[in-house]
């Protein structure tokens, strides 16, 4: 299972999954991750973060996560559409109106050696205009002895909570799909 925290400590995440999903279908696992206002798992849930199961690698299934509040109501999802050559993310919220595309090109040198550079993702508002960044730095020592993954993001200025919880949710699907180590020993 995984744990994340902020280096502040003011948020930690943790997942709740099926021990037989996690050995047998790896990222494509269902799981739910909760947001906790607080350096642990003891702090209340602040945000719940769903991600029924699904095919990574093909055409359709593809992931996705729910976002909702801890009394069930809903904020928006981040899909993850068929590309060739790119990742991308649509950030929708609950009315389905789509808010934030996260681009990052996988022609960048953070794709093909993580010890050397940043892998950069854009985050664009509804009509293409730039407007934040999500950052998966280069990796240190810590992360190679540990196997852990850091991010850095950059909410857009004018981001409401709403808008943050969604593009954190966003930036746990990245991690989830395309930089989670050990895949195969949950």
């Amino acid at each position: 299972k995984n744990k994340y925290t902020t280096d502040d400590g003011s948020l930690y995440i943790s997942e709740r999954s099926d021990c037989f999903q996690r050995i047998i279908a790896s990222t494509n696992r269902e799981l739910t991750l909760f947001a906790h206002a607080g350096p642990s798992e003891q702090a209340p849930v602040v945000m719940r973060m769903y991600k029924p199961y699904h095919l990574q690698g093909c055409c359709f299934c593809r992931p996705k996560m729910v976002v909702d509040l801890p009394d069930g109501s809903n904020i928006g999802r981040v899909e993850d559409p068929c590309r060739c050559c790119m990742i991308d993310q649509e950030i929708f919220d609950d009315r389905d109106m789509l808010k934030f595309k996260v681009n990052g090109s996988l022609c960048q040198c953070g794709a093909c050696c993580p010890l050397c550079a940043d892998f950069d993702f854009e985050v664009t508002d509804n009509v293409g205009m730039p407007v934040g960044s999500i950052t998966k730095p280069k990796l240190s020592c810590k992360e190679c002895c540990f196997k852990t993954n850091s991010f850095t993001l950059d909410y857009p200025k004018q981001a409401t909570m709403d808008d943050k919880r969604l593009l954190t949710a966003a930036t746990m699907l990245l991690d989830l799909q395309y930089f989670e180590q050990n895949k195969n020993q949950h």
